[in-house]
């Protein structure tokens, strides 16, 4: 059984994947398990895959009957994953060639991590703009408070350590989070508050940002979304952190809400601006 799955999940996107694909056929580790959840498909994605890599045996495929959305074809990714270690990659992202090698080793480095991430270049038709990994401190409460200021949406594309990403999966979904907006700092959370992850600055990520999200919400629901994520975040601070630091990290928390879920007070003005010119 290799290392590390790599789950690509994807629908109708076969040009970018197949770039995304010959990104992690070069990578300088090779002992690795590529797996392709094709969402149902109705392009060239399945000849793609089928024509172009399924020579190399750490390449797999898998389709879908119907298409079951995004978010149940990344959990399905990982409910299906048995290696030690987990990533997922999106199917119009890149990376550094050392990029999988440098996260491994972190990870294998230090048994305490549950996540490894990266700098992060983000590309898109105009503009490119480097986001660098930031830092870690070593002690509590600065390691905890540093990764909430810090964190960056790009960071569940890292490396997982697959146990504990798939237990906070399972307490993601115990939250009844409705909402996929926001969902994937909902998932990093717990390894957050309990200071489990860690920057890779010497290697990049790369996020194309083509098109628009279509998971983005009206102010009214983000505001919602906004009120129920900072509920659950607050429940999951009371348990993984401990109570003598736990006001330095309750003001981190706030500023990560307003930061990577939606700003209350904007919220508020947009929806009022609303009402105003019904």
């Amino acid at each position: 059984m290799a290392k590390l799955d790599v789950a690509v999940p994807t629908f109708n996107r076969a040009e970018l994947l197949r770039e995304a694909l010959i990104c992690l056929r070069d990578q300088d580790y090779e002992e690795f398990k590529v797996t392709v959840f094709d969402n149902a498909s109705n392009d060239n994605t399945r000849e793609v895959v089928l024509d172009e890599f399924m020579h190399d045996p750490r390449f797999e495929y898998r389709r879908n009957d119907m298409n079951i959305g995004p978010g149940a074809n990344f959990q399905l990714a990982l409910h299906q994953s048995e290696a030690e270690y987990f990533m997922w990659r999106a199917d119009d992202d890149l990376s550094d060639p050392t990029y999988v090698g440098a996260l491994l080793r972190c990870l294998e480095d230090d048994p305490s991590l549950e996540l490894a991430y990266s700098s992060c270049e983000q590309v898109t038709e105009n503009s490119r703009k480097l986001v660098e990994a930031g830092s870690r401190r070593d002690e509590d409460p600065g390691r905890v408070v540093d990764l909430l200021l810090d964190c960056k949406p790009t960071w569940v594309y890292g490396m997982w350590r697959r146990t504990a990403l798939q237990s906070n999966r399972r307490a993601f979904e115990e939250t009844g989070y409705p909402f996929l907006w926001a969902s994937d700092h909902l998932i990093l959370l717990p390894s957050l508050l309990k200071g489990a992850a860690a920057p890779v600055p010497d290697t990049r990520f790369i996020q194309r940002i083509i098109g628009s999200a279509d998971y983005a919400l009206q102010p009214r629901e983000q505001l919602q979304a906004r009120a129920e994520f900072r509920w659950h975040a607050h429940e999951m601070m009371e348990q993984l952190t401990d109570p003598s630091y736990r006001s330095e990290i309750a003001t981190a928390l706030e500023h990560h809400i307003e930061q990577r879920v939606g700003r209350k007070w904007s919220l508020r003005r947009r929806i009022l601006r609303g009402m105003l010119r019904l």
